[in-house]
């Protein structure tokens, strides 16, 4: 199996993503980098050492601007939601838990109808282990 549900949700996700919003917030956190790496010149040429309050300052600026993106990414699969699940209801349907969907079947019906001998001529069929289901013609 090629998971080809899984990588049409995430083409689809890829493409719903609003890539300006995105360059906007990482135009905001450029400039203020470079206006803290301006004022830490200023702060040093003044002799006032403030390094340790500029380092954590920024770093929660940049806390900020990624929780930002990660509440665009957020808003944005919630505006998509319907069809997201869709993607992975054929997903789950298909192969749930990621792995082979299991049926059973009361075998004494095809007993009935087949004969004794079913599960020996199922036996006798060659099968390879492999990522895809099977189909049984009685």
């Amino acid at each position: 199996w090629d998971g080809k549900a899984l990588q049409l949700k995430e083409q689809f996700i890829n493409e719903v993503q609003d890539t300006e919003a995105k360059r906007q917030i990482q135009v905001m956190q450029q400039e203020l980098l470079e206006k803290y790496g301006a004022l830490q010149l200023y702060l040093e040429e003044q002799h006032l050492l403030l390094d340790k309050i500029l380092v954590k300052n920024k770093e929660n600026h940049l806390k900020q601007f990624e929780y930002l993106q990660q509440k665009v990414e957020q808003t944005v699969l919630n505006k998509h939601e319907t069809t997201i699940r869709k993607f992975m209801t054929l997903q789950n349907e298909l192969y749930p838990n990621e792995g082979f969907q299991e049926r059973t079947y009361n075998p004494y019906q095809y007993f009935n109808e087949f004969g004794p001998m079913l599960i020996t001529e199922m036996l006798k069929q060659n099968y390879s282990i492999g990522n895809h289901h099977y189909l049984i013609y009685l």
